[in-house]
């Protein structure tokens, strides 16, 4: 079958749970009333809309119609590509909730998959959106890969904790795939972005739930992993707002998305800065070009080297250019502590260079 159209069978396998009544019940009873809302999304390049043929086409887009259709609404996108929960529960607050959204998706099924602290990172997140805001439906929205992998089943527990309202594009479509009644051509052009038919597919399924049944307000519970606090009401700090105690060689420049990075190019620059917390992550760029090494420590104890350079697997054509997180720091006091990174002579056998860019720090 090189084409699949929404049903209700799709929609009987895509709806692991409703959650909890009273948050959807408030929010029809906003939209019934013709209240503004504010739907926010975030979560990976899926969100984001990558592999949709225009903005219009991105499932938050048409989640986004369907709510004008009946309401006013104003979409908050938060999707960044090629980045996980860890990142998320970071910005969460800055990106999202800040703009008090009453609808919330989130979307990270396949960005997690090598996320180590996926477990409690998912879970701050989790429980940022609901302590935020109280008041909004919260929807989880299960992605896939075209070999059926899927964070599903490690988010589910979380999910069922809080009660929050899953959908599974998973669920919806693997079976089809699997028996080989659908080919995965006819919903992604890759290994994992919808195409629009894959894109207006979550949509009408997260549809379907919104405008469709009942669910109960509970207060927030306490925590499935206490790890999460290590994500749970932490920040992202950004190049210029670094505490800086020395500087040698390294500069501030633009990055992308409106962040700006620390950049160095000559062995031997020295950054220290200081920070107060118990858990710090360094986001640093990686890159099959003229990347090279550092060296972090903390409080003059032992040094992590970090590699700048990435490594393109054989065959492979994509040669990275995204950020990789570093936990360098983890359940220590909250300090202050100071961090010394230094530009290393040595480097990877295939670059050419020592290039280095710290983009912004995960601070606990």
């Amino acid at each position: 079958m090189d084409a699949i159209e929404f049903s209700d069978e799709l929609y009987r396998r895509a709806l692991v749970s409703a959650g909890s009544p009273e948050r959807l019940l408030r929010f029809r009873r906003m939209v019934a009333e013709g209240r503004p809302v504010v739907y926010g999304a975030i979560g990976g390049s899926i969100t984001e809309g990558a592999a949709a043929s225009s903005p219009g086409s991105r499932y938050v887009s048409c989640i986004a119609h369907a709510i004008q259709n009946r309401t006013a609404c104003r979409l908050v996108n938060a999707g960044v590509g090629a980045t996980d929960t860890r990142f998320g529960a970071m910005r969460c607050r800055e990106d999202l909730l800040r703009h008090r959204p009453d609808l919330i998706t989130i979307e990270y099924a396949v960005n997690d998959v090598n996320n180590p602290d996926r477990e409690f990172s998912f879970e701050a997140l989790v429980r940022q959106c609901m302590g935020s805001a109280p008041d909004a439906l919260i929807v989880v929205i299960f992605t896939l890969r075209e070999d059926g992998v899927s964070m599903q089943e490690i988010q589910l527990p979380v999910c069922r904790h809080y009660d929050l309202a899953m959908i599974s594009y998973h669920d919806a479509i693997w079976p089809e795939l699997s028996g080989g009644n659908l080919a995965w051509s006819a919903v992604s052009p890759d290994n994992i972005h919808p195409n629009d038919v894959g894109h207006r597919l979550i949509a009408d399924l997260v549809t379907r739930l919104l405008f469709g049944q009942p669910v109960e307000a509970v207060p927030l519970k306490a925590p499935l992993d206490l790890r999460c606090a290590e994500y749970e009401g932490g920040r992202v700090v950004r190049a210029e707002e670094f505490e800086v105690d020395s500087v040698r060689g390294w500069e501030i420049a633009d990055s992308v998305r409106g962040y700006r990075r620390w950049t160095a190019s000559e062995p031997g620059a020295e950054l220290s800065f200081t920070f107060s917390g118990p858990t710090l992550l360094i986001g640093y760029r990686k890159y099959a070009g003229e990347f090279g090494r550092v060296s972090v420590s903390v409080d003059g104890g032992e040094e992590t080297v970090l590699e700048g350079f990435f490594e393109m697997p054989p065959g492979g054509t994509w040669r990275g250019g995204h950020i990789a997180l570093e936990k360098i720091l983890h359940a220590a006091g909250d300090g202050p502590h100071q961090v010394t990174v230094k530009l290393l002579p040595d480097r990877h056998p295939e670059s050419a260079g020592h290039r280095f860019d710290i983009e912004y720090l995960l601070k606990g």
